[in-house]
Formats: C-alpha cells, structure tokens, sequence
C-alpha cells in the first residue's frame, strides 16, 4: 500500500495506471475509519483495479466550528485498517495541498437539495462537499468512486456534482453497516460515552418503527408518534424526522407506493450530531 501526500506524485501515479490500463476506483474520507469505511473499500475493489482512499478532514463542509475542532482523528490504525483491506494508494493531503489559493467558501445552487433535512439544518455544509470532492476528483480522476448511503443527501448532491460539472464518474452508493445493537457506524461514534451510546439507539428504533408500521398506519401518524418518544429521550435534542422521495428528497406526507420512500432522522446526543435513514421500500 503506498501512502501519498503530494499532489503532483499523486497525479503522476494516476497517470501512469491510467496509461497502463487500470480502472481507478476512490473512496474519499475523513478518516478515524470504522467496518462502514472498509465496507466502501471492498465494494470499490470489485469494481476498479486500483482503490485509492482518501483521508482528510475538510473544513468547508463544516457549519459548527466545534464539531471541526473535535473531529475524532486516528491517522495510525486508520492505515493498519486500510492495509488490510486491500486498499492500493492511501492520500493524505493537507489544507495547501486541497486548498493551495486559501480556504474559501464557494455557493452552489443544489435546488432542493439544499433546502430539507441537512441543507436545513446545516448551512453551507453541502457547499463545501462539492467543493472539496469535486477538488478531489481533479487530483484522483476516478472512473468509480464509492460513498455510503448512511449520508444519503450526501450522495444525492455528489451525484448532483457529477451531473453539474459532467464529471466522468460512475457513482456508487453503498449500503448502511449497522453495529450489532442496530446504531449506524459513524466515525462521531467514537465519542459517544456509553450512557449516550445507549441513547443513540433509540434513533434507528425511530426508523424500524415506522419501516415496520407504514403499510397499517399513516405516515403522518407513525411521524408524530416517533416525534413523541424520541422527544421523551433525556439528553436527546431531535433536529428532524422526515419522510422523503429517496430520488428526489422532496419532503412527503402521503406514501406513493411507485416511488422509492424513505424515512430520515438527525439528533444531538450531547455534543455530538448523528444521523440515520432506512429505506421504506
């Protein structure tokens, strides 16, 4: 496994696999990587020749200038995890070599997308995953890039980027890894003290609930009573618990049986934001 900083090698490598051949497949992270990340790695090597990931914490994409400060970080097992995974080329750039003009905020106009659920709730946030993936693109060029669907929106706007900027990049969303208690494998997990780890159960509760109930009760009815537990949890501050077209995000309140529909949720336990969604059908 080789362990880049550089832009200029980087490319350079690329180049040369590219010439040689190799499909590239890219799987771009912040890093303290966990079983949903290797998850992404496994998927992009069934798919591509060379898998490079990336691990860098982006400041552009966050709203809370705290969150950014305590991102958890763990550069060495992150490595020893990435080697074992088959994984070909680790980047590990810095904030010149993503941002070597500065660090500036650009806006995007993403419709919809950055209206609901994250786009609300997160200011700016979706503005700085385009600019940094899209930034990433231009270093990794790759012909498959993998993301996870625990950050669903997320993956509608980089599908947006692709769309936008004509990117020639196939990508692939990749299913929730879930702990054995049902919690969504998060790096901010590793945060959590065990009291709110008990706590962040109750939010993939909320969504089996409503998963397992929509055929038999209304989805408006099925929303209030989520809303009313997850607001009797102590410690549980609820951002949203919404229900939406999985293609478009558009905000439902009435199942269409002919569009794939989901169910999303975002909370703080404490000091730490975490978010879930299950697909309906």
């Amino acid at each position: 496994m080789e362990i880049i900083d550089s832009e200029p090698d980087l490319k350079n490598r690329i180049y040369n696999l590219k010439n040689a051949g190799k499909v590239i497949g890219f799987v771009p992270t912040m890093g303290n990587l966990h079983e949903g990340h290797i998850s992404l790695i496994e998927i992009a090597l069934n798919k591509a020749d060379i898998v490079v990931c990336s691990i860098y914490v982006n400041p552009t994409q966050f709203n809370d200038k705290n969150d950014f400060e305590l991102y958890p970080k763990s550069l060495s097992k992150d490595l020893k995890l990435l080697k074992k995974s088959g994984c070909n080329i680790v980047f590990t750039p810095v904030n010149n070599t993503i941002y070597p003009y500065g660090v500036r905020h650009i806006e995007y106009d993403i419709g919809n997308l950055g209206s609901v659920m994250e786009g609300k709730y997160r200011k700016g946030h979706f503005n700085g995953v385009i600019q940094v993936v899209k930034r990433l693109f231009d270093i990794v060029k790759p012909d498959v890039a993998v993301f996870g669907k625990k950050d669903f929106q997320q993956l509608a706007v980089i599908r947006w980027l692709v769309g936008h900027f004509n990117l020639d990049v196939k990508i692939i969303g990749a299913p929730i890894i879930r702990d054995p208690d049902g919690v969504a494998m998060s790096s901010r997990n590793s945060r959590l003290s065990k009291s709110e780890r008990e706590i962040a159960k109750n939010l993939s509760k909320s969504l089996i609930y409503i998963r397992d109930n929509y055929k038999k009760i209304h989805i408006l009815k099925l929303k209030i009573n989520a809303y009313e537990q997850l607001n009797k949890v102590k410690n549980l501050e609820l951002e949203y618990l919404e229900v939406a077209d999985m293609s478009t995000l558009q905000l439902v309140s009435e199942i269409d049986f002919e569009r794939p529909t989901g169910v999303f949720v975002a909370a703080k336990i404490g000091q730490i934001r975490l978010i879930d969604n299950v697909g309906l059908f």
